[in-house]
C-alpha cells in the first residue's frame, strides 16, 4: 500500500467530527492542540518545522487505541512566546503544563526531531 492509498479524506472527515480543538495557556505562551480517541494519552511533540498537525495521520491510525494529544511548540508568531528565553528544559516543563491542563496523570510521550529532545528531557 503507497501513502496515495490511504484514506485522508475519511481520516480528515472522522477528525472535524471527533477530535477536540482547543489551546491551553502555558504560562509563557498559548498553545493550540488536539485531543482525539478514547484510551491512555499518547502526547506527540512536534519538531521545530512542523506543527501539530503533523501528527494528524498517526493520530488516524491510533485513535482507537490511545487518546492522541499533540500541540503546538512555541513559534513566537501566533502564541506571544518569545523564543530566545526558552531553554529545553522548559520546554520539558510544558510538556508537564499540558498535561495537567488536560487532566492526564500518565501520559506515553513521543517526539519527532526537535520534539524527541524535548520528549527525552
Amino acid at each position: 500500500m503507497s501513502v496515495c492509498d490511504l484514506p485522508w479524506l475519511d481520516w480528515w472527515q472522522e477528525f472535524g467530527r471527533q477530535a477536540h480543538l482547543g489551546k491551553l495557556q502555558l504560562g509563557r505562551y498559548t498553545a493550540e492542540y488536539f485531543a482525539w480517541g478514547d484510551g491512555p494519552t499518547l502526547l506527540c511533540i512536534h519538531g521545530l518545522a512542523d506543527g501539530f498537525l503533523a501528527f494528524f495521520p498517526l493520530a488516524a491510525l491510533l485513535n482507537s487505541h490511545f487518546r492522541v494529544v499533540a500541540y503546538n511548540l512555541p513559534d513566537g508568531y501566533r502564541d506571544e512566546a518569545r523564543l530566545s528565553r526558552y531553554s529545553l528544559a522548559e520546554l520539558a516543563q510544558d510538556v508537564v503544563r499540558v498535561l495537567d491542563r488536560l487532566g492526564c496523570s500518565r501520559a506515553t510521550v513521543i517526539g519527532h526531531s526537535y520534539g524527541s529532545a524535548v520528549a527525552v528531557a
